[in-house]
């Protein structure tokens, strides 16, 4: 509690009622202006933090999949997945600017992101395959990258070091941290096998 202050904290209200907000992320751009994004099943809230205006979305081509994961990349466009569809959202123009199908009939996308900035790259994984998949905001490609557990199929969280690597924490069964080589594919598990209980790896940029 900060004595003296008052208003530190502004209600929003809420923006949609009798639907449960899955996940979301604050958005800002490079001229410093900010969105907040909510997503939910089969939809995204953008909400302008200074003028308290908010924009529903419907998700594009009638999908109506229940999203796991959101990321906000250094651009401050917004990314998700639901059921297979991979998503890129401007929240300032308020409009989805690319979507599209990734991945085999069972997956589901996205359990964790990440951006390698200099490359235009985002980095997203799906259950249960535990596939890696890499995205170019420029050119709009999406390659399968590879499988980061053989055995495991929740890749929660993603990393990118400054030493080249980029590391996942999987789980649930079977805890480990995954790095993988950005620029020669090398695959490694950091956690012995002996140390691989149940339980989720975990990693931070």
């Amino acid at each position: 509690m900060n004595e003296g202050r008052t208003n530190s904290f502004v209600n929003h209200g809420v923006p949609v009622h009798a639907e449960e907000s899955r996940t979301g992320a604050v958005c800002t751009n490079k001229s410093g202006e900010s969105r907040i994004v909510l997503a939910a099943k089969g939809f995204v809230v953008i909400v302008d933090p200074l003028t308290e205006r908010n924009v529903q979305l419907f998700f594009p081509a009638g999908n109506r999949e229940y999203p796991y994961a959101s990321f906000s990349d250094s651009l401050g466009y917004f990314y998700t997945g639901a059921g297979r569809m991979f998503m890129m959202l401007d929240p300032f123009r308020e409009s989805f600017v690319y979507y599209e199908t990734v991945g085999y009939s069972a997956e589901l996308l996205s359990f964790s992101f990440e951006e390698n900035a200099e490359k235009d790259e985002i980095y997203f994984t799906a259950y249960p395959t535990c596939h890696l998949y890499k995205f170019n905001r420029v050119s709009k490609q999406t390659v399968l990258v590879t499988r980061l557990d053989s055995r495991q199929m929740y890749p929660s969280h993603l990393a990118l070091g400054k030493d080249g690597w980029l590391y996942a924490g999987v789980g649930t069964e079977r805890k480990t941290i995954v790095a993988y080589h950005l620029a020669n594919g090398e695959l490694r598990s950091l956690v012995p096998e002996e140390q691989r209980t149940r339980g989720m790896g975990v990693v931070y940029r």
